[in-house]
């Protein structure tokens, strides 16, 4: 059976280093990246299961992202988990409107966010 894929975006290569470890040990395989401009580029190649999206982010912002995201007909259904330093009332609303399937705060739980991130793989497509 394949493993399912995880593709997260953050600027901040010390978060994606301790999510690409987390991922990994519990069995994920995962890619990981720092440019926003090129989510879209690397999602359509590695067709992840869930996409991982950093708020505030120069270049480009998770929320933008997510709208070429799911723009994308190749990549729309895909569950987007926002994870954030930045967290407000505004961007939780706005995570909600973009129908996120979770909204994370940093710092994070690792064992809690393991556990959400497998309720949302296990929901149905």
């Amino acid at each position: 059976m394949a493993r399912e894929r995880i593709l997260a975006v953050d600027d901040d290569p010390r978060i994606l280093e301790i999510l690409k470890n987390a991922l990994a040990d519990a069995g994920y395989e995962v890619r990981v990246i720092t440019n926003p401009k090129e989510t879209l580029d690397l999602a359509s190649e590695f067709r992840p299961d869930v996409i991982i999206l950093d708020i505030a982010m120069p270049l480009m912002d998770g929320f933008q992202v997510a709208a070429w995201i799911q723009a994308d007909p190749a990549l729309k259904d895909t569950p987007l988990m926002f994870l954030t330093a930045w967290n407000s009332t505004a961007n939780l609303r706005k995570a909600q409107e973009l129908q996120a399937a979770a909204y994370v705060e940093k710092p994070f739980q690792k064992e809690a966010f393991l556990g959400l991130l497998k309720q949302i793989l296990s929901r149905p497509k």
